[in-house]
């Protein structure tokens, strides 16, 4: 993670950036806005409605470990929130696709018309969208947009800034049918996901992938997680009282209980897996794996490995029993794999291993 800020926020090259690699906030100076809780040493902004907060939050839910929307990056998620199509990660589910279509061909148009100035300007007719820069982009805007669905202060921040003008015309381009198609698709699978990784995607503060699979496993249903007090939480094996005590203010704030209730209707999984049949073989073991296995999905691979009382982390330590690597694997999992002395294996391995418990001698 880099220390970065304070910056512009509409620069373009900030735009690119993940949220998760901000330490500082990029809208305050040193010393601003932030807040450290008691006892740590994390700063923390105190404001839920900072659009670094929400579209950290949005891509956290999105992202591997979580939800694993493909396609679904943060410079589609900012786009999204910028044209008013998404606020919160609920609306991941409810973006108005219909809209999306129009927004693209008024903002196309725009750029067409903006991009042809240029050209005259320029006396260039090879100038593109990087020329608008010295057009007036207000003036270009198509006159039969008075009735535009773009939100109002977006019309006016994009006249005034050709990055951004340019940056979320390309944006859109990219946005097209065949894409959409893809998008829609991966969110639509991505309701199926294991209770598990939908507690990991809301961000509980302390809910790391172990405590909730623990909770997933021991209440077997996100509503009883919901209404279990701090002492049943607890009891969870790897839970604790900590993480108990933060899960329960999370689901007792308002904000996010209507949250979790628009993503119930949006047909989430919030079923936990069922007791496992398979026979313990893994208790106490750490196995990684990287890359893609025959008959195995991803979830699949962590799944067989989890059943058995074993877990799957997406990283490699020192605590790391085994690596199991298939076809395009992560270079720096097995790197780092390497460095530490841990075993790594090939499916006919990770096959014994799961039927065993015991690595190749």
């Amino acid at each position: 993670m880099r220390e970065v800020g304070p910056v512009d926020p509409q620069d373009p090259e900030h735009l690119a950036r993940p949220v998760w690699e901000f330490t500082a906030c990029p809208l305050e100076p040193p010393g601003g806005a932030g807040a450290q809780p008691e006892g740590e040493s994390d700063t923390r902004c105190p404001d839920p409605e900072c659009p670094f907060q929400v579209a950290g939050a949005i891509e956290h839910f999105a992202g591997r470990g979580a939800l694993d929307i493909e396609g679904f990056g943060s410079q589609r998620i900012r786009l999204l929130l910028d044209l008013g199509l998404l606020a919160d990660v609920a609306g991941i589910f409810e973006v108005d696709w219909d809209r999306l279509a129009e927004l693209r061909a008024e903002v196309g148009a725009w750029a067409s018309a903006a991009t042809a100035a240029a050209q005259e300007r320029s006396g260039d007719p090879r100038a593109r969208l990087d020329a608008v820069a010295e057009v007036d982009l207000a003036r270009t805007r198509p006159a039969d947009a008075a009735g535009s669905s773009l939100p109002t202060d977006l019309v006016a921040e994009l006249a005034a800034d050709p990055a951004l003008f340019k940056a979320t015309a390309d944006g859109l381009r990219g946005l097209g049918d065949e894409a959409v198609t893809g998008l829609r698709a991966a969110i639509d699978g991505a309701r199926d996901r294991p209770l598990a990784n939908l507690l990991v995607g809301l961000n509980i503060r302390h809910l790391g992938p172990s405590g909730a699979q623990a909770l997933a496993l021991a209440f077997g249903d996100l509503g009883r997680i919901v209404d279990a007090d701090v002492d049943a939480m607890a009891t969870a094996d790897g839970v604790g009282t900590v993480i108990a005590e933060s899960v329960r203010a999370w689901f007792d704030d308002a904000d996010h209980r209507a949250l979790v209730d628009r993503l119930v209707a949006a047909g989430v999984n919030t079923e936990g897996p069922e007791e496992s049949a398979e026979p313990q073989v893994l208790l106490g073991k750490v196995v990684v794996v990287t890359g893609t296995l025959d008959g195995y999905t991803r979830d699949e691979a962590e799944a067989a490995i989890t059943s058995r009382g074993g877990k799957s982390p997406g990283s490699v330590s020192k605590k790391t029993t085994a690596v199991v690597v298939g076809a395009s694997p992560g270079a720096s999992k097995v790197t780092k794999a390497e460095s530490l002395g841990v075993p790594i294996l090939d499916q006919a391995a990770f096959e014994h291993l799961l039927e065993t418990g015991e690595l190749p001698g």
